[in-house]
């Protein structure tokens, strides 16, 4: 179990929706049960152990994510990042207060086009925080 200092009560509302076995239903959660976040690399593989103990025995529901920072945690070297967002946070709901919804849809019709880079790749590759870039 993680510290008391990585598990926080909810107080602002969270309103998700997630798919749920194997994709065949949706499932809409406002009534989160807790949080578990990790803002250091050491509180990183034990908040993925409680959130897989809480998902895979207790039936909760996760929606979160991990840091790319967070690699840190598993021998990776990621380059440090900000420090604004935990390394890990999920949010996790009672399966009890799931409503089955429709699947969501685009509210409005969009299409994506050519990509553009915003700078040029040598201004890319003389960043500080990119390292190995391949020589193009």
């Amino acid at each position: 179990m993680l510290a008391d200092d990585n598990r926080h009560a909810v107080q602002q509302p969270i309103d998700v929706i997630v798919q749920a076995d194997h994709g065949s239903r949706w499932l809409r959660f406002d009534a989160p049960a807790r949080i578990v976040e990790a803002w250091n690399p050491e509180a990183v593989p034990g908040a993925v152990r409680e959130i897989e103990e809480l998902t895979r025995r207790s039936g909760y529901h996760a929606a979160g994510f991990l840091a790319y920072e967070a690699g840190a945690a598993f021998g990776l070297d990621p380059r440090p990042g900000g420090g604004a967002l935990p390394l890990a946070r999920f949010t996790l709901f009672d399966a009890a207060h799931g409503r089955e919804v429709d699947a969501p849809s685009p509210s409005e019709h969009f299409e994506i086009g050519a990509l553009q880079p915003s700078i040029a790749w040598p201004e890319f590759r003389a960043t500080p925080l990119v390292t190995g870039a391949p020589d193009v």
